[in-house]
């Protein structure tokens, strides 16, 4: 069975396969990442007339108190929401779903 890391990683290559994705969707798959991968923002929020800065600045600050871990599921189940809204399918485990499909920030 995978671990949710290695199916966070799988995940971080497999979003590639979608050429173009939504503004919004992108800043979540941010904030998820850095969550993930960093932990709580530990930047500080950038001027107003940096948009993209600040934008990307709230997605992850947005996270803020969630465990590497469970952003690695948010960012998984994600990342799977939005493969199978493209018609993208790839190839998962049955077995070891279940761990990742625990309450979550999946809208």
């Amino acid at each position: 069975m995978s671990t949710i890391e290695e199916k966070f990683l799988k995940a971080a290559d497999d979003i590639k396969l979608i050429e173009k994705l939504d503004n919004n969707v992108l800043l979540k798959l941010y904030g998820y990442y850095k969550q993930a991968t960093t932990g709580d923002c530990n930047i500080s929020c950038p001027a107003f007339w940096d948009l993209k800065g600040k934008a990307k600045w709230d997605a992850w600050n947005g996270n803020k108190g969630i465990s590497k871990e469970k952003a690695m599921k948010y960012y998984y189940r994600y990342v799977k929401k939005q493969l199978k809204e493209y018609g993208i399918e790839i190839e998962t485990e049955a077995e070891g779903e279940a761990e990742v499909e625990d309450e979550g920030k999946d809208e």
